[in-house]
């Protein structure tokens, strides 16, 4: 990589040289030099080009566990997303005592640190995400009120994001998914649309739980996204 950063200048700039090399960009890769000395930094891009889909069965206990592992698949094959189902992360609430299905309001786009144990894991979990490849991704989280369902998706810091919402289009609720079960990312030429479905279960009420969100979501497609609808002129990815 020093190829890349090298400079032409003689002895009397190399004072001047060190100064500015922060700021140094090469013109034919388009990278600059970062904050962490030669860790290039890429300009600003419109769309990612790489996807990965990951159902994580618990993406906080795989950072604790498989960080490394996890950690050399982003360098190998660098997503520009990677779009995670089942983070089984709490939601913040802001009171010691939140239980599951207790009503009481939850930022479920932060992870929750409403109690020791929970500040702890949350500080680890961030403190991971700051480390190696993790660094190039912002993470846009939807989490449930425990460690269930929950989604997440990190997406590289420098491809432009137009909107984040946390519901699809129909919702009569525009708010986050009480489950944390969607994600849908807007850039300039598409959406990108994360879910984690519930399952269907082995009784009655499960199963009509199942029929309704896959209604939701067909209504979704046919209002929102295919040919014939006018709402929106970007092509969906899911």
């Amino acid at each position: 990589m020093l190829r890349y950063f090298k400079r032409k200048a003689d002895a009397t700039e190399k004072d001047e040289s060190k100064r500015s090399r922060g700021n140094e960009c090469n013109k034919k890769t388009g990278l600059e030099r970062g904050r962490d000395g030669l860790n290039p930094v890429h300009k600003l891009r419109d769309n990612p080009l790489t996807i990965v889909s990951w159902n994580a069965n618990g993406f906080g206990l795989r950072l604790q566990k498989d960080w490394a592992d996890v950690d050399i698949f982003l360098r190998k094959y660098s997503p520009d997303c990677f779009c995670i189902q089942e983070a089984r992360l709490p939601a913040h609430c802001g009171f010691s005592g939140a239980k599951k299905g207790d009503g009481k309001r939850r930022y479920r786009n932060k992870i929750s640190s409403d109690t020791k144990k929970r500040r702890q894991e949350k500080e680890l979990i961030n403190k991971l995400l700051r480390k190696g490849a993790f660094n190039d991704y912002k993470v846009h989280w939807s989490l449930s009120d425990s460690k269930y369902a929950g989604t997440a998706v990190l997406v590289k810091k420098n491809i432009k994001i137009i909107s984040v919402s946390f519901c699809l289009p129909n919702s009569k609720k525009k708010e986050h998914h009480v489950d944390g079960r969607i994600i849908l990312i807007e850039f300039q030429k598409f959406f990108l649309l994360n879910t984690y479905a519930p399952n269907n279960g082995m009784n009655e009420t499960s199963f009509a739980r199942r029929r309704e969100w896959d209604q939701q979501l067909l209504s979704c497609f046919k209002e929102h996204f295919c040919e014939a609808s006018l709402t929106h002129s970007k092509p969906l990815i899911w």
